[in-house]
């Protein structure tokens, strides 16, 4: 989906808080947290308010200044629009807008209060909106187009009506009145699986209705994704008729275990909605959920029901924290993410410029899938990306490669990662007690490409003779190796070689990497 200069692309990096692209202080915070990380891509917002103080008065200044400060740094920029939604209000709207309650008109609440909310079925705010993101992307276009440093946009931000579960204003009632449009009911009918699916077969699978009569309980809430989604496409569409940039929007996702409409912006693109969302919204090139959950079984929820057919897995929001790591790296390995942002990437360094302990995990295994980032690419989708991660009370990690088994202990391993030049001095305050983690990347049946903080022993997968083999791995050598070298990729995904290691330093069927080793390359003998 991403490309620069017509070459794929995978961004990766942090968001900048919501306040941070006000100013160029705040904005040089955010930068310097993602070169901490290694990331090559910052994600900011540009904010409807500051862009269009007066009605049809454009002032682009702050997108000139972010265009300008990523270019200092090499940095690529994903522009986040902050417009008719913001987390499921419309707090980043400009002035003109708010005041004028009668032209541009509220949700309601189901007892007529309004809400500091857009509705999606106000007409004046939609074009309103479309008006100054056309406005927007011509911009782009003209201050960047040669450059491409602004590789895509991100279209409103986890939009939704938060606090209440759909629209009672008397437009949204006259919709939710008015029958399902038959093109989605077509839809729906021929997908045969999913949320919205389910719900049209519990109700009888009806030719034609309301959208109570043909979804029951759940039509408040789809018609309220449906008038939201045709809303934000209708301004996706604007935009990319001016710059035709890939462009998404992210959601808020809904409770796993407690999926109530209003705890989390109705009407957004959630699991139970992402159907409708998809057919609804032609103009957006994928959906991308922000994840904050560290639970795995909730994540692994989450990026299955986001990886489909047509919706590849991007993270454009998650937690700089180790938690975070190591569900970023499965995210990677398993369900072959095209990208990965951490929010707040200006709160991860001190007022030194140092990595807060908190980040420290984060951004060490941030800084391996940098290390590794072509080879990502490559193999992404193929299986042979491998994550490591450590879970608590798990004693180790194995892995099925194509012709070896190979196992990653979570224990102390003792002295072999003391086996380092002066190059690798270690400190032990980042490395001991550390979780084991990183990525594996299997480039052949013999060659293998290590990053993160662990060791890896190997011994053969078949044959005469494997048993005994891995009976013997902490004694003798069940592999035999050609070469054991660290060294770094180039963007291309060559291996430059930079150390090479032999004897003492990959004995035992064990091959290590720490963050301080770069990416180590081994190649074992057929």
């Amino acid at each position: 989906m991403f490309t620069v200069k017509g070459k794929p692309f995978m961004p990766m990096g942090g968001q900048s808080k919501n306040s941070s692209a006000y100013n160029a202080e705040e904005l040089a915070s955010a930068i310097a947290g993602v070169k901490a990380l290694g990331g090559n891509t910052l994600e900011a917002p540009v904010y409807w308010e500051q862009v269009e103080p007066q009605e049809r008065q454009f002032d682009f200044s702050s997108v000139d200044m972010l265009l300008e400060e990523c270019r200092k740094n090499d940095l690529h920029l994903i522009v986040l629009w902050f417009a008719t939604w913001k987390n499921g209000e419309m707090r980043y709207c400009p002035g003109w807008i708010k005041t004028d309650k009668q032209r541009f008109f509220r949700v309601l609440r189901s007892d007529g209060v309004p809400m500091n909310i857009l509705s999606s079925f106000c007409e004046e705010a939609l074009h309103a909106d479309a008006r100054a993101f056309r406005a927007l992307m011509g911009h782009l276009k003209e201050k960047d187009s040669d450059t491409e440093t602004v590789i895509s946009v991100q279209v409103e931000n986890e939009p939704g009506i938060l606090g209440c579960d759909r629209d009672y204003g008397p437009e949204a009632n006259a919709a939710l009145s008015g029958a399902v449009p038959s093109e989605l009911l077509e839809h729906v009918k021929g997908l045969e699986e999913g949320s919205v699916w389910e719900v049209l077969q519990k109700n009888g699978s009806k030719e034609h209705g309301s959208w109570e009569e043909v979804f029951g309980v759940k039509g408040g809430e789809f018609c309220t994704a449906w008038s939201i989604a045709k809303y934000i496409d209708h301004i996706a569409a604007e935009g990319r008729a001016i710059y035709n940039l890939p462009m998404y929007t992210n959601a808020w996702l809904s409770f796993p275990g407690w999926p109530i409409p209003g705890f989390y912006p109705a009407g957004g693109p959630v699991r139970s909605t992402l159907d409708i969302w998809k057919f609804a919204t032609p103009h957006l090139d994928l959906i991308a959920p922000d994840i904050y959950s560290v639970n795995y079984s909730d994540y692994r929820i989450i990026c299955e029901d986001y990886l489909r057919p047509d919706n590849p897995l991007f993270v454009p929001e998650s937690g700089p924290d180790g938690l975070n790591a190591r569900n970023m790296l499965r995210a990677l390995a398993d369900y072959n993410a095209i990208g990965y942002f951490c929010f707040g990437v200006d709160s991860i360094l001190d007022m030194e410029g140092n990595l807060l302990e908190d980040a420290v995990l984060f951004a060490e295994s941030f800084r391996s899938v940098m290390s590794l980032l072509p080879l990502i690419q490559k193999y992404r989708g193929t299986g042979k990306v491998h994550a490591v991660v450590e879970e608590d009370y798990q004693m180790n990690q194995s892995f099925e490669f194509e012709q070896y088994i190979g196992a990653v202990p979570f224990i102390n391993m003792g002295p072999a990662s003391d086996n380092k030049d002066h190059r690798h001095a270690r400190n032990p305050k980042l490395i001991e007690g550390r979780p084991k983690h990183g990525l594996i990347i299997e480039a052949g049946p013999q060659e293998f490409y290590l990053a993160g903080n662990f060791h890896l022993f190997m011994v053969p997968g078949s044959g005469p003779g494997w048993l005994d083999a891995l009976k013997m791995s902490l004694v003798l050598t069940p592999v035999d190796y050609l070469s054991v070298e660290e060294g770094y990729l180039t963007e291309t995904g060559e291996f430059v070689p930079t150390r090479t290691r032999n004897g003492d330093e990959s004995v035992f069927g064990s091959f290590w990497t720490t963050p301080y080793c770069g990416v180590v390359r081994i190649v074992l003998t057929p």
